[in-house]
């Protein structure tokens, strides 16, 4: 876009003029892209430009003194034009000056009065030279040429016209400088904010890392001091068991037992907030392997009737009769999540019952959805309490008088690894009436062969019935094929020590106990001291 287009109104008929007139709107042309942006900038190439202009106003201001002396322009003409011309080269010389050294105008301003100024001088003085000129060539005297050029001999139409196209020139050229100077702030302002971005992007981008690098300080240091303290709770929960074994005192037995319990809920929670840490930087994954459902069930079963009759609650089981047994999933973390919405609905009910129902619907011939209901008939949660029951280490009861304990932990595990499986969690509850929390899994058929027809399992197998005398032996090589199972954190060793669980009881006594209900709670390394414990501790 132009500052100034030549046209038909530019044209004086003065050759030489008008070719001095495009070399000079060319010229301004170019300063227009250079004199809107700020001189500290640009000052190399505003002060060129500047300079040429400047040359330009003294060739074309000899060139037009020369033309007038030539053809004996009325003298009051040649006053005008060394006045006119002497006003703009020292108004253009104190700006540039100001542009310069002082910067209280800018260089759009400069431009606009150097355009209006050219504007004015081609459809005014030089037009009225130009008529004078022909005037002249026609016959008229200097002194008549000039009256009828511009003097009182003058068309009034045709001044009113110059003066508009002057004034319409004017305001275009000063609303050009104006949008170009509007152009630049806008770039400025542009450039800056890209800074700004960039500079916050790179300060996000800092703290990004110095957060993740936090993150994976806060998992190493969680990771480690979870070795420091399995290995002393592995130790306190080992030597509660084998003092169990030595000591007859009841009092000592029971101060023990509260020892062993203690040391295992640490451990449990211990492992909450392990397994949270992993969820929130996506660490955890899925362990999918062939397990039994029903031995699963009944292990959290059985561990949750015991906790159920200790306040004197009736567990109820609901199976569908066609319920699958052998399945592929995570059974460690299906069978953590139900046993602690078993634990939960204990914890949170007094009196009546729990019901733990269980179905599995198909959804095509490689999955089906198992679905787990426990129902209770305890407090109930409040509907404005419904959605805080899955932040983490949160109570509904925060107060320090609170009759539940819990880290808070619980929830917001089960509905994170249910989703994380692709299933979900729901709860339905009224104060008062009790809460049924719905938990929805997919899983998948079992890959191989049912778990009693593997070679583990068939190694397992009881030999003998459990009331004659006990093979050593035997016992040895059955918990020889487990170990590696156990060390492996291999869920199916739960279900394998299923198999065999009378007849380790027959032999192990209170050991095979302990074996089995480290295994129930998925402790594999407190399951494995006991296991090597018992194994060193057989009959020769």
């Amino acid at each position: 876009m132009s500052l100034i287009t030549w046209n038909d109104y530019f044209v004086t008929g003065i050759d030489i003029i008008d070719e001095q007139h495009k070399w000079l709107i060319d010229l301004i042309n170019r300063a227009a892209t250079v004199l809107v942006l700020p001189y500290e900038t640009t000052h190399a190439a505003a002060d060129e430009l500047l300079d040429q202009l400047t040359e330009y106003a003294v060739f074309h201001f000899q060139t037009e003194e020369k033309l007038m002396a030539e053809c004996g322009i009325d003298k009051r003409h040649g006053d005008h034009h060394r006045e006119s011309h002497g006003d703009f080269a020292t108004h253009v010389m104190e700006m540039r000056q100001r542009y310069e050294e002082t910067r209280d105008i800018s260089g759009g301003e400069l431009l606009t009065f150097i355009a209006n100024w050219l504007v004015f001088h081609i459809l005014s003085d030089d037009q009225v030279l130009a008529r004078q000129l022909k005037g002249i060539d026609t016959g008229l005297s200097p002194e008549n040429a000039f009256e009828k050029a511009e003097g009182t001999d003058s068309d009034p139409a045709q001044q009113a016209q110059t003066q508009a196209l002057i004034d319409l020139y004017q305001l275009i050229n000063t609303q050009y400088s104006n949008l170009q100077a509007a152009h630049q702030e806008l770039e400025e302002h542009r450039h800056n904010l890209e800074e700004q971005v960039a500079r916050r992007t790179a300060q996000l981008a800092q703290a990004r890392d110095l957060a993740e690098a936090a993150s994976r300080a806060k998992s190493t240091f969680l990771a480690n001091m979870s070795h420091e303290f399995r290995t002393p709770m592995n130790a306190i929960t080992g030597m509660s068991w084998s003092l169990q074994k030595e000591i007859d005192n009841p009092h000592q037995r029971e101060k023990l037992q509260i020892i062993s319990k203690a040391a295992q809920r640490l451990q449990e929670m211990l492992a909450e907030v392990l397994d949270m840490v992993k969820l929130e930087s996506e660490q955890l994954s899925l362990e999918s392997l062939d397990f039994s459902l029903h031995a699963l069930l009944d292990h959290c079963r059985t561990e949750a009737t015991a906790a159920a009759a200790a306040k004197g609650l009736e567990l109820i089981t609901e199976y569908r009769p066609d319920l699958p047994d052998m399945l592929h999933a995570d059974a460690r973390r299906i069978g953590q999540m139900l046993a602690h919405l078993l634990s939960n609905a204990i914890k949170f009910t007094e009196r009546g019952r729990i019901t733990l129902r269980a179905s599995a619907v198909p959804e095509t011939l490689q999955q089906m959805r198992l679905h787990l209901e426990i129902e209770d008939t305890g407090c109930g949660i409040a509907a404005g309490d419904l959605d805080r029951l899955y932040r983490p280490f949160e109570q509904l009861d925060g107060s320090s008088t609170r009759t539940h304990g819990g880290a808070g932990l619980g929830l917001a595990l089960c509905q994170r690894l249910a989703r994380l499986m692709g299933g979900d969690i729901s709860v339905q509850s009224k104060p008062g009436k009790g809460s049924i929390f719905r938990l929805n899994i997919p899983v998948r058929p079992a890959l191989s062969s049912h778990a009693t027809d593997s070679a583990e399992t068939k190694a397992l197998s009881p030999t003998a019935p459990a009331n004659t005398s006990t093979d050593w032996q035997d016992v040895r090589e059955k918990l020889s094929v487990l170990r590696p199972l156990i060390a492996e954190d291999d869920i199916r060793s739960l279900s394998l020590w299923h198999v065999s669980a009378d007849y380790m009881q027959a032999a192990l006594g209170p050991a095979a106990a302990h074996i089995e209900h480290e295994l129930a709670t998925y402790n594999f390394e407190a399951a494995l001291a006991a296991l090597d414990e018992a194994l060193a501790s057989l009959p020769a």
